[in-house]
Order: C-alpha cells, then sequence, then structure tokens
C-alpha cells in the first residue's frame, strides 16, 4: 500500500485500495506470509493471584453467544413443563370442586291443566360432577292467581345425597286455579352442599302450564236494552265443571253507576252485591237480582261478574278469579214516557196509615218524532193493603181478575191516535184496608203500581215497553198508648185524702199500656214531663219493666224505653206492654175546683222497620180524675 494514500473514512479507503489495485503505473510485490505456530504451544500456566482473578472476570467477555435453536428448544422445554404442571393442578381440582353446569335439573308434565284437576309433576336431577352433592332439597312453587303480584304456594321437599353420576327423579301433586287461559310459572329449585363447605348452592328450573278450563262456569241472563228506571232482573247462573267439588267460593257483581239495588232471591252475605258459597256441587246455583237502571238513554250500562276462590285472608276477596263476565245492557227511552204521582207525591215510595185513600194521577206523553196508533196503558196492581172492591177508574177499566186498570182507545178516544209530543193525564183512586180487622193483623203491607205501555208506529211495527214507572205505598203500623189514673186500684196501695184537696197529698197510679198493629217498630220510646206539683215516688210495676223506665229529678222527665214493639202487639188475643208507676199530688190553692193533669202530654216514638218511617203518637195530658169508678174523688176536682 502507498504512503500518499491517506484516506479520510473506512469507504475512501477502500476506494484508494481498488485504485491502487488496478493502477497498471504500479507494480505490486507479493507479500510474506506470517509465521504460523505449531502444535505444541508453550503456555505460561503459573499464575499470580491478581492475574487468574483478572482472567476469570473477563471470560464471559470471551464466551461464546447460545446458538438460536438451543434458545428455542429451552423455552419450549419450559412451556411443556408449565403445561403438565397445570394439567396436573386441574385434574386434582376437578375431583375436589363441583360446577352447577354438571347438575341436570328439569321439570317434566304437561303443559296444560284444567282448573280445579290434579296436575302431575316429576323434578329430574342429574349429578355429572366428581362429587356427591349433600343435604339436598328441592322447592317447588307456584303463583296463587294470575295476579302479577300473586302470592307463591312454596312446596319443600329433603332427598338423600345425589352421588356422582347419579339420577333421582321425584313426584308432586298440585291443583291449579284460574281463568281459561292463565299461564302459571312452576318453578323448581334444587339446593345443596358440598363436602368441606357450610355454603348453599342452587340449581333453578322453570315450567310453564296454561289452565286449559275453569272449574266452574258462570252465565248471565239479563235483557240487552230497558226503558231508563225500569226494574230490571239479572240472573248469574253457577255450575261445576270439574268431577273435585270446589269450596269456599265468591260470586262479585260489580252494578253500573246509576243502578239501584232493589232485591235478590238469595241474601248477599257481603254489602249488597258479593255471594259466599261453601261448595259447588253438580246442581246449578242461581242468583237473581232485582234492581232499577237510572241512566241516561243512549248509554250503555254493564254488569261485571267475578266468581272465584274465597281468600283465606279477607272473606270478602278473592284468592284467585275462576270466571270473569261482563253484560252491557243499552239504556232506551220509552215510547210512550209515564208519571206517577201517589197522593202528592212524584217519588217511587210513599206512606200512609191503613184505611186511607190513594189518589194517583197517571201522566202519558209520546216521545216518538211521529204518531202513534191504538196506544195502551195498563196499571198493575199488587199487594194486600189494597181494596179490590173499591177501586175507581174514571176513564179506565179495572180487570179483577188480572188485577189491571186498562186505558186503551175503548176507554178513551185520545189513545186512538196520539201526535209526536203529544200528553194527557188520568186519574183514579184505591181504597186500603184497615190495618187490623176482623180477620186479623196485616203483615207489612203495601200495595204496588206497574206502569206498561204498548203501541204501533205508523209503519206498522208494533211497540212495547214494561215497567215504565212504578210506585209502592207502605202502610206505617199503627202505634198507641191507653192511660189510665188510679188511686183504688192497681198495684201499689196508694195514700192520701180522696177527694184531693190542696195543701194535701195525694197518691196515685199511673198506667200506660202500648200497642202495635202490622209492622216491627224499633227504637220505640214512652216519654212525658212531671209538673212541679207532682213528686215521683219511684215504684215500678212490673218489676221486669224497672230497668227500663226512667226519671230525670232536674228536666222532671219520665222515659220508657221500650226498644222493639213487635207487630200484632196488644191486637186479638195478645195482650198490650203495659206498665205502672206510683206518684204523689200536692195540689195549690189555686187548684181548688179544677181537675189538675198530673203529667204532660205522653208522647209514643219509634222507627217502622217496614217502611223506615219514624212514627209519633200524642195522647193528652194524664189527669186526677179517675175512670170506671164512682167512688170519692173519682171526678178530680181539688177541694
Amino acid at each position: 500500500m502507498n504512503d500518499d494514500i491517506k484516506p479520510k473514512n473506512p469507504n475512501e479507503r477502500i476506494d484508494a485500495l481498488e485504485r491502487d489495485l488496478y493502477d497498471p503505473q504500479k507494480k505490486h510485490d507479493q507479500r510474506d506470509r506470517r509465521k504460523i505456530h505449531d502444535r505444541d504451544i508453550d503456555l505460561e500456566k503459573d499464575f499470580t493471584d491478581d492475574e487468574y482473578e483478572r482472567l476469570i472476570n473477563a471470560r464471559a467477555k470471551y464466551k461464546l453467544p447460545t446458538s438460536l435453536f438451543k434458545k428455542i428448544f429451552l423455552a419450549i422445554s419450559a412451556f411443556f413443563l408449565i403445561t403438565v404442571a397445570i394439567a396436573a393442578i386441574s385434574l386434582y381440582e376437578g375431583k375436589t370442586t363441583v360446577s352447577s353446569d354438571l347438575i341436570a335439573l328439569e321439570i317434566l308434565g304437561q303443559p296444560f291443566v284444567d282448573g280445579g284437576e290434579e296436575l302431575e309433576l316429576q323434578v329430574r336431577i342429574q349429578n355429572f360432577n366428581e362429587q356427591a352433592l349433600e343435604s339436598t332439597d328441592i322447592v317447588i312453587s307456584y303463583p296463587k292467581d294470575s295476579g302479577i303480584d300473586s302470592e307463591r304456594v312454596f312446596l319443600r321437599r329433603s332427598l338423600q345425597d345425589v352421588d356422582p353420576q347419579e339420577q333421582i327423579t321425584e313426584e308432586f301433586d298440585m291443583i291449579l286455579f284460574g281463568q281459561e287461559g292463565d299461564v302459571r310459572d312452576i318453578q323448581a329449585v334444587f339446593e345443596y352442599r358440598i363436602e368441606g363447605s357450610s355454603s348453599i348452592f342452587v340449581k333453578e328450573a322453570n315450567h310453564e302450564v296454561i289452565i286449559r278450563s275453569t272449574p266452574t262456569q258462570v252465565a248471565i241472563n239479563a235483557p240487552d236494552s230497558i226503558v231508563r228506571n225500569q226494574e230490571v232482573t239479572v240472573s248469574v247462573d253457577i255450575a261445576s265443571n270439574s268431577n273435585k267439588q270446589v269450596n269456599n267460593t265468591l260470586l262479585k257483581v260489580q252494578y253500573p253507576r246509576g243502578f239501584e239495588f232493589l232485591s235478590a232471591n238469595v241474601t248477599p252475605d257481603f254489602s249488597d252485591n258479593t255471594w259466599y258459597f261453601d261448595t259447588i256441587a253438580d246442581y246449578t246455583e242461581s242468583i237473581e237480582i232485582t234492581g232499577r237502571l237510572a241512566a241516561l238513554e243512549g248509554q250503555g250500562q254493564s254488569f261485571n261478574v267475578e266468581f272465584g276462590k274465597q281468600s283465606q285472608l279477607n272473606q270478602n276477596q278473592f284468592e284467585t278469579i275462576f270466571n270473569a263476565l261482563t253484560h252491557t245492557i243499552e239504556v232506551q227511552k220509552s215510547f210512550i214516557e209515564t208519571i206517577l204521582t201517589v197522593n202528592g207525591s212524584s217519588e217511587q215510595t210513599s206512606t200512609l196509615r191503613g184505611g186511607s185513600d190513594v189518589n194517583v194521577r197517571l201522566q202519558y206523553k209520546n216521545t216518538l218524532e211521529e204518531a202513534l196508533e191504538n196506544a195502551i196503558i195498563r196499571v198493575h196492581l199488587d199487594g194486600d193493603l189494597y181494596n179490590k172492591d173499591s177501586i175507581n177508574a174514571n176513564n179506565g177499566y179495572y180487570n179483577s181478575s188480572q188485577n189491571t186498570i186498562v186505558y186503551d182507545q175503548t176507554t178513551s178516544d185520545r189513545l186512538q191516535l196520539l201526535q209526536p209530543g203529544e200528553e194527557g193525564t188520568f186519574n183514579f183512586t184505591i181504597k186500603t184496608h184497615d190495618l187490623v180487622s176482623s180477620s186479623g193483623v196485616l203483615t207489612n203491607p203495601t200495595i204496588e203500581l206497574r206502569v206498561d205501555v204498548e203501541g204501533t208506529e205508523i209503519n206498522g211495527n208494533d211497540r212495547q215497553a214494561l215497567s215504565v214507572a212504578s210506585h209502592t205505598v207502605s202502610a206505617n203500623s199503627d202505634i198507641s198508648i191507653v192511660p189510665k189514673t188510679l188511686h183504688y186500684e192497681g198495684p201499689f196501695n196508694n195514700s192520701g185524702t180522696m177527694p184531693p184537696r190542696a195543701g194535701a197529698m195525694t197518691e196515685y197510679t199511673l198506667v200506660f199500656q202500648v200497642s202495635n198493629s202490622s209492622n216491627t217498630v224499633n227504637d220505640a220510646e214512652l216519654t212525658t214531663f212531671l209538673p212541679p206539683y207532682v213528686e215521683w215516688l219511684n215504684n215500678v210495676s212490673p218489676s221486669v219493666e224497672r230497668n227500663t223506665v226512667s226519671y230525670d229529678t232536674v228536666t222532671r222527665k219520665l222515659t220508657w224505653d221500650l226498644n222493639t214493639l213487635r207487630s200484632g202487639l196488644g191486637v186479638g188475643d195478645s195482650q198490650p206492654r203495659q206498665v205502672s208507676v206510683q206518684v204523689a199530688v200536692t195540689p195549690s190553692a189555686v187548684h181548688v175546683g179544677e181537675i189538675l193533669d198530673i203529667t204532660d202530654d205522653v208522647i209514643l216514638t219509634g222507627v217502622d222497620e217496614f217502611t223506615g218511617t219514624t212514627l209519633t203518637f200524642k195522647k193528652i195530658p194524664m189527669t186526677t180524675r179517675l175512670l170506671n169508678t164512682k167512688k170519692d174523688g173519682y171526678d178530680g176536682r181539688i177541694q
């Protein structure tokens, strides 16, 4: 190499060597080879301590690098050892743990059932784990009814331990109720423990059952349309639809607004719309409800009927509803509108005293927009209060065999053709019986009036409407008092001067006799007041009435609490109710020559149970005059 080649960097040096090598002007001599030592090398073997330590520390510098294949081999070997370790650990833990995924739980049963019939279910459990399941329980639950928040019924059963690979089957019987088409969700919960753990583990399964039919059949019988204010009867028929007996059930009828409950063939058990049944057997139970519907014309009024099992917590509520039905009645306006006014009252009820006359005014009107031919108005009479032989029908005809007053074109020409909006009035009178007669006592006496109408439209269409108007007349019971003043007779020994004298005391016995005719009277009470010159001696006879008689020394009010007066009291062979009390009278000089009042007015009050009317009977004051005797002082004048 020439000395004049002085490269600045490695690349320039190579370029310079290449130019020098191929330069024809230059001559290149062969370089001498280096000497190679022979096999025998004499190496120094004795090192000082410091030199040996230096060589040892420098050894890594001269260590040859590990090959790539050796690294891969070492990595694969390490991965294999780790995999084998993990597999061994997993195999060991698999024999000591339990997975719910390796437990099979299923509910086997029919997807349909008839309400009230037994449903048979099988619950099958199989353990695919390597460890036994201990302290096992199975819990079956289902809703009582189809409500969203329905209470659930729970059935719990303890089982034996379930070994690995073992399968067990449990059978359950239950009765489901509900409406047709209801879905019941049945849930099975399998509870278990494992060895070495106190925790409870669960496995769940579900099964849905559809109620195919109800255990009972319910039908509603009612008209599809009625006239406003017309009485209507709604009949509900209940029959069994199962070979199993249905017990403890309720029928509830929700009435439409404007419906007035009047009566039922079976008295309701709760309020006026709920009935209880111990048992629904093979025969049909029928509930007939009579009422009056006062809704507006053109409106549909719905009766909602529910029937089902009674709740154990609330006797007038359902636990499960079997049947739910709705019947709608259209309210129509009568083509002939009628109004009954009885003794001046246009209400639907009125009361009177037995033996009085019943004066009735019947108003009618054609409500159609066209004329009506051959109109007929019939007034039906019913009850035992009216005298059938003394009815004055005026422009009508009384049919005694049918107890009906008839108004038609033969009795009144104006009914031959009624123009649109035409109206008119008929009057008739009914005489009533006395409540007490030789034939006996009338009990809860009434007269019921009911109006039916008929007519023919111009186009020949016949029209009829029943019970377009009605009225009930009830007779109030006759209550009465018979007061007597005694001195020489009675249950007490009366002392004092006779005839009575001013400034001197004379004792008297006051006797009250109470009678009642037709109807039971409740809250009966007799009252009077004693004047200042009369002293209360606190003697009462008979003794059984002592607790019913009281006297207020401040107000001087004498009260006899009679409570209930039965019908027929004091009528015929029946004795009146009687009480005697003793008083002392001390007249003043200003009373000389007078017959002295011993009491104020004697008043008897009570509530007629049949008519609901408050009754009042009043007698004038009792005096010192004695009746049915001619002994000294009987005339009662003060000497």
